[in-house]
């Protein structure tokens, strides 16, 4: 925001400091990402299978080459990068749910994932081809950690997130606050920060938000439980959400 506005302290030519390339630096992620998870889980009898939609974003080197070396078989959509088309992701994304649903019934794969232009979100579409309302898929993600955890946790949501797993959960404990000024010290508390946005950090991983690790990290879990997403999702019960975004 203060870039845009241009509302920055700025400093002489011979102040601004070193420029610092980091060319390896995919190499890099890719390693501590795959590091992050069990070979054995993701590559049990039944192997993974995912549909991708990348959303022509810069994700297009980084996450196919992560499926491969994790042994998920995957379909990927829209794996090139287009800079015209970032500014209607959202709109791009609603046109193509119904696309993406289809792929995943029509393949039997486990899941479906949209994968936001810069991996900050994640939207997901069930086995079914039922997609996921931002609240729900959190719900989901916390049932999730709820039923694979060996030790208690801990997961920062946001107030508005609705209330109805709060007295089911056996190893989790949920606290609801304000996510203005969060500091790292804070984040690296807990299990997992989420928000409304489909925005999903796990500071095991990083501070800040991660699509890709989010969706490999729940269908881990998925191939831990030994389920599919929709029974997962059926566990949750009935509920009313309503909201207003105010601008």
């Amino acid at each position: 925001r203060l870039f845009y506005r241009e509302n920055f302290r700025r400093v002489p030519h011979d102040e601004i400091g070193n420029i610092i390339e980091r060319p390896q630096i995919t190499d890099s992620y890719c390693k501590h990402f795959l590091e992050s998870f069990d070979r054995k889980v993701m590559n049990n009898p039944k192997q993974p299978h995912v549909v991708v939609d990348l959303l022509n974003g810069t994700t297009d080197e980084v996450f196919p080459h992560i499926l491969n070396m994790l042994g998920i078989d995957s379909v990927v959509l829209n794996s090139y990068q287009n800079e015209h088309k970032l500014a209607r992701t959202m709109s791009i994304m609603e046109q193509n749910v119904a696309t993406l649903s289809t792929i995943v019934t029509t393949l039997k794969s486990d899941l479906g994932v949209f994968i936001s232009p810069h991996a900050e979100r994640l939207y997901v579409t069930t086995d079914t081809g039922e997609f996921l309302t931002p609240e729900r898929l959190l719900l989901t993600m916390i049932m999730l950690m709820d039923m694979t955890a060996e030790k208690p946790q801990k997961i920062y949501v946001p107030a508005a997130l609705p209330t109805i797993l709060d007295k089911s959960l056996e190893k989790t404990q949920l606290l609801r606050c304000k996510f203005v000024g969060l500091k790292a010290n804070f984040i690296r508390d807990f299990d997992l920060v989420a928000d409304l946005t489909s925005e999903f950090i796990f500071p095991e991983h990083s501070l800040g938000p991660d699509g890709m690790y989010t969706a490999i990290k729940g269908l881990e879990m998925l191939q831990k439980l030994h389920m599919k997403l929709s029974e997962v999702v059926a566990k949750i019960p009935a509920y009313h959400y309503t909201y207003n975004a105010i601008n």
